[in-house]
């Protein structure tokens, strides 16, 4: 089923860039990197929970960091008319997050650590609009995210921490953003994108709590975020 959202996505998104031959029009690739601060107060809730629990079974435990801050690749397609821009991203952000245990063994026997990792990583498929006025733009996507939540395993495979959820592990979200361009030459130009990101609906994250051993009523979890992305653009810019 994603895989046939995706492909719908990327024939509309071909369609859209390719549209009104009759348009001044430049097409561009953009190589970008984004940063991405979240503030997922329920994922970060069971997280801590998880730390409190594990801090009885150990004789010192280093919590498991909170999820604040993703970062990654953004790649996208961008079609200049004479009335703006219609784009095209894929954007991919994740992040690890450790901690661990530590049982201290009678003397002469060496203290037992065991690690806890989990492993974060969002993908994103965007159309947006963007207006340019001079260096200045501003621009707004409707998207989809697709939210995967793994841990290592003993084998050194990663599972899936979301697998068992009932409900939906991913979300549809609204992008805007402001662009500050600046032009490199006739054919390249890089853009500072400061970014809002609201999300639409919400990602189930009741088997992540399941998997951590920690029971809560609320799960679902919308991860809103804000951001900025570093982007070069490659094609005719006049």
């Amino acid at each position: 089923m994603r895989i046939s959202l995706i492909s719908k996505c990327l024939v509309i998104g071909v369609l859209l860039l390719t549209m009104s031959s009759t348009c001044i029009a430049q097409f561009n690739i953009k190589v970008g990197y984004s940063i991405a601060f979240l503030s997922p107060d329920v994922n970060n809730q069971i997280i801590s929970d998880f730390n409190l629990a594990q801090s009885q079974n150990f004789d010192e435990f280093n919590n498991l960091s909170s999820l604040r801050v993703m970062h990654g690749v953004n790649i996208g397609l961008r079609q200049k008319f004479s009335f703006g821009s219609i784009t095209l991203d894929w954007e991919n952000i994740s992040r690890s997050l450790t901690g661990s245990g530590i049982n201290r063994l009678p003397l002469p026997a060496l203290p037992v650590s065991v690690p806890f990792e989990v492993n974060y990583t969002f993908n994103s498929i965007m159309v947006g609009l963007e207006t340019e006025y001079g260096r200045l733009g501003l621009g707004s996507a409707i998207g989809k995210n697709f939210v995967a939540i793994s841990q290592e395993t003993a084998n050194g495979d990663n599972s899936s921490l979301l697998r068992l959820s009932d409900g939906p592990k991913d979300q549809f979200f609204a992008r805007f953003h402001l662009a500050f361009n600046f032009s490199g030459s006739s054919t390249v130009a890089f853009s500072i994108r400061p970014y809002l990101q609201i999300p639409i609906s919400k990602v189930a994250l009741s088997a992540f709590a399941t998997e951590l051993g920690v029971s809560r009523t609320e799960t679902d979890e919308s991860y809103p975020m804000f951001g900025l992305t570093f982007a070069f653009f490659n094609g005719r810019q006049e």
